[in-house]
């Protein structure tokens, strides 16, 4: 399924124009998961949930799905003008609010080092926009978080500092690291997809453990809390190093991006780039603390990246051969002009 999604983008996405249309239609897709996220009562423990569809229906993967479509709405509203502008800020005004009320910590820094990337590989031509836009980004984002989001995220310090102050969630995410680096010492190979969720049990105690009902069981079990140790331990060694090839490759885009930035005719492509490496960039970040190993809207964005990086590519050294093109035929021009000048009257 998903080589049949990266394949589709991959193959789709061949011009900055449907980069961009890709960008304004997944931000469209959060604006409507942002009003569904509006309207729904579907709040247990101050989290909303069951909210979305299939894959993304709870908190987490909620908050970094609207994160992702924050971010592509962002590069839109950098790079953009008219009415797409106008309906970007729509979009990014409702998935604002749709991650606020999810209170998930994981997309709140998913969309700051997403953000991150926005902010550090935008051209040097769209400087001034980029502080306007965030300054008015950031009043809009105190607009609409309440004080449970504020608290909530506020908790981040605790978890950073070990205190013990920190929350029974993110405690337990700590404990379950250790057991899956156990996991992967006793299994180097891999344990196999859910392998963490099916050998919680020997490797947890029980008040770690959450209890769900399969048929006329009861199953106690914890699943992966990390992208990266869901490799490690379910994929082993191999599946760990391909994980750090693609982070490694996302960051290679990143400063491939910075480097070109300002050396293309076309200033919305870095854009458009950089906005997908950051929409990357927010389930890498947000994968810390949740499994995001089979979100599928990554695939989407790494198409998408791929594509942008290879016209971006293209573009820079078109724009390179331009003034060499321009200089040799200046050049050529010089030269009849002075064999003209020397032949007898």
């Amino acid at each position: 399924k998903y080589l049949v999604a990266f394949y589709f983008c991959y193959r789709i996405l061949d011009s900055t124009t449907r980069l961009r249309d890709f960008l304004l239609v997944h931000l469209a897709g959060c604006a409507y998961l942002g009003i569904q996220a509006y309207v729904s009562s579907n709040f247990a423990g101050n989290r909303l949930n069951g909210v979305g569809g299939p894959g993304i229906d709870d908190a987490n993967t909620l908050g970094m799905f609207l994160a992702t479509g924050v971010v592509a709405g962002a590069a839109l509203a950098l790079s953009q003008s008219g009415w797409r502008r106008n309906v970007t800020f729509v979009g990014l005004a409702l998935a604002m609010n749709g991650l606020v009320l999810t209170a998930s910590r994981g997309a709140f820094l998913g969309l700051i080092g997403g953000g991150g990337v926005l902010s550090a590989l935008h051209p040097k031509r769209f400087r001034v926009r980029f502080v306007v836009l965030a300054m008015v980004a950031v009043i809009g984002f105190f607009a609409v978080a309440d004080q449970r989001f504020i608290e909530r995220m506020f908790s981040l310090v605790a978890v950073w500092q070990h205190s013990e102050e920190i929350d029974s969630s993110a405690q337990s995410r700590f404990v379950l690291k250790q057991a899956q680096w156990q996991m992967f010492l006793d299994h180097p190979m891999g344990a196999g997809h859910k392998g963490t969720a099916a050998l919680s049990p020997r490797y947890l105690d029980e008040e770690w453990l959450a209890t769900s009902r399969v048929g006329d069981r009861v199953v106690m079990a914890r699943s992966s809390h990390n992208t990266f140790f869901t490799t490690l331990t379910e994929q082993g060694f191999v599946g760990a190093l391909l994980f750090v090839a693609l982070v490694a490759w996302v960051l290679w885009s990143a400063l491939r991006i910075m480097l070109l930035r300002n050396r293309t005719s076309d200033a919305t492509q870095p854009v458009i780039a950089a906005g997908l490496c950051g929409g990357v960039m927010v389930v890498l970040v947000a994968g810390i603390g949740t499994d995001y190993l089979m979100a599928e809207v990554q695939f989407w964005f790494l198409a998408g990246l791929a594509c942008a990086m290879r016209l971006l590519t293209s573009a820079a050294a078109v724009a390179r051969e331009k003034p060499t093109t321009m200089e040799a035929s200046t050049g050529v021009a010089s030269t009849a002009a002075l064999q003209r000048s020397e032949r007898p009257s």
